[in-house]
């Protein structure tokens, strides 16, 4: 019969294999995710002018991104969250607070009520 002692150490020292190994795959995961950021950005940039921002930036960059991309139109925060892939109510009252932010800011324009453009560079 095994020793209950031996049975925990035996456990623990599998437990700590483990935790290795997923700290190894978490590294590997972040080093896939940049690799697919640059390409994404290499291929942004051969087929127009505006790059898209990485997976992991803020969302006021996704914002300006998809402003950019469609300078001839004043684009609502429901356009915005339709070309985000948004649908949640609480990510669209996220995109209009950002939106005001980015005004202030003067990153964008507002040029009608609940309708904004990227500002011409």
């Amino acid at each position: 019969m095994t020793d209950p002692v031996q049975k925990v150490i035996d456990e623990s020292t599998r437990l700590q294999q483990l935790r290795q190994r997923l700290a190894e795959l978490d590294a590997e995961r972040a080093q896939v995710q940049t690799q697919i950021n640059a390409c994404m950005q290499r291929i942004a940039a051969t087929t127009s002018r505006e790059v898209p921002p990485p997976a992991n930036t803020p969302l006021s960059h996704h914002i300006l991104f998809v402003l950019r991309s469609n300078r001839a139109f004043a684009l609502s925060p429901i356009d915005i969250a339709q070309r985000l892939g948004m649908h949640r109510s609480a990510d669209l009252e996220n995109i209009r607070v950002h939106l005001s932010r980015m005004r202030q800011k003067g990153w964008i324009n507002r040029v009608a009520h609940g309708r904004y453009q990227a500002l011409n560079e």
